[in-house]
């Protein structure tokens, strides 16, 4: 299990990794209408005032994690569980940890795509 360093440093002050986001991101609105049609198979996100997730750059990878203080709500359940697995999460449980970063690539300008969950340990 080869994580990227920076997953123990956010574990630890998820405010300590903010400065290294190198895109602020949320998923587009045609991936949310995909995902509540029952589609998950290509999920965009796009550089956001309103962010949700921080794109964090290491070893030529880029990976995704949520923000410092996201609040996984029902509303946002839907987008977390597309793009990480949330094993232990119920809805009045908002503290977890990362144990896998997503994965994602550059599409175009301002927008990434989801190549690989990660995931969310809630206990």
């Amino acid at each position: 299990n080869n994580l990227p360093q920076f997953v123990a440093i956010y574990n630890q002050d998820k405010n300590s990794l903010s400065d290294r986001a190198i895109a602020k991101v949320s998923a587009t609105e045609a991936s949310m209408e995909s995902l509540r049609n029952g589609d998950s198979s290509q999920i965009y996100l796009e550089d956001a005032k309103s962010e949700n997730y921080w794109v964090i750059e290491e070893d030529n990878n880029n990976y995704l994690i949520p923000k410092r203080n996201i609040k996984i709500d029902s509303h946002k359940l839907e987008t977390v569980q597309a793009l990480f697995d949330c094993p232990g999460y119920y809805e009045t449980y908002s503290y977890f940890q990362l144990t896998k970063p997503a994965k994602v690539s550059k599409a175009s300008s301002g927008y990434w795509q989801l190549e690989e969950r990660g995931e969310l340990s809630f206990s």
